[in-house]
C-alpha cells in the first residue's frame, strides 16, 4: 500500500479501502462449489486485478502462486506481496507461450478476456482457439482451468469497470461460447461469484 500511495494509484487505494474478506468470499464461492482444492496446488491468475485470488490461493495452501499481466502498477503491486508476476499481453502476438506448459493445477481467469474481440477476431489478437490450446497447454495432468470473460463496454457499464452482457441469450450461441463447448467446458453460474450483468458465465474444465 505504500507503493500504491507513492505512484498516486488512486483507484487501487479506493479498492482496498472495501472488505476484504467478502472480496475473497467471492473467489472462495468459486473454488467451494468446483470442488477445488488449493493446498499444494500450483495457481496462476491471468489478469489478478489488486490479488484478492492470489491471497485466497495463498492462504489456502497453494505451494506456487503466479500471475500474467500487462499493467505495470498490477504486477509491481501483487509482486510486492511475494508473488511471482510476468509482464506481457496474453492475448497478442505469443500470447502465453513464454510460461512453462504442464505447470498449473488450477488456472484462473476472471474479466481479464474480452469476448466481443474474440468473437470479432480483431486484428492482431490471437484466434480465440488458439489462445485456449494455450492455456491448456499450461495445464497440469490434474488441471483445472475456469474462464469468466468480459465484454465490451456498450451503452452501460456496470460496476466501476466491468462492462455488461448486453444479449446473454446470443452469447450462449456465439463463436466464443462454441469453441468452449466444442472443447470440452462447462457451463456455469455460480451464486456468490458470477453476476446477472457483469459475469454472466463461467466456463469451467477439469483435465485428466
Amino acid at each position: 500500500m505504500r507503493y500504491a500511495e507513492k505512484v498516486g494509484h488512486h483507484n487501487l487505494l479506493q479498492y482496498h479501502r472495501g472488505n476484504a474478506d467478502e472480496r475473497r468470499r467471492i473467489f472462495q464461492s468459486l473454488f467451494t462449489t468446483l470442488g477445488i482444492s488449493l493446498k499444494g496446488a500450483s495457481f496462476l491468475d491471468l489478469g489478478p486485478g489488486y490479488g484478492d485470488s492470489l491471497d485466497l490461493a495463498r492462504e489456502d495452501g497453494a505451494t506456487c502462486v503466479e500471475f500474467v499481466d500487462y499493467d505495470p502498477y498490477v504486477v509491481v503491486f501483487n509482486s510486492l506481496k511475494g508473488y511471482k508476476g510476468h509482464r506481457f499481453d496474453y492475448v497478442v502476438g505469443k500470447g502465453l507461450t513464454p510460461l512453462f506448459p504442464n505447470k498449473y493445477d488450477v488456472i484462473l481467469s476472471k474479466g481479464s478476456i474480452n469476448a466481443d474481440a474474440f468473437n470479432r477476431k480483431e486484428p492482431g489478437m490471437i484466434l480465440f482457439p488458439a489462445w485456449l490450446a494455450q492455456v491448456e497447454n499450461l495445464a497440469s495432468a490434474r488441471g483445472q482451468i475456469i474462464i469468466c470473460p468480459t465484454f465490451d463496454r456498450g451503452e452501460r457499464m456496470s460496476g466501476a469497470s466491468y462492462h455488461v452482457c448486453r444479449d446473454p441469450e446470443a452469447f450462449r450461441q456465439s463463436w466464443f461460447t462454441q469453441i468452449l463447448l466444442e472443447n470440452g467446458y462447462k457451463t456455469l453460474f455460480i451464486e456468490g461469484f458470477n453476476e446477472t450483468e457483469r459475469f454472466p458465465f463461467t466456463f469451467f474444465k477439469k483435465l485428466g
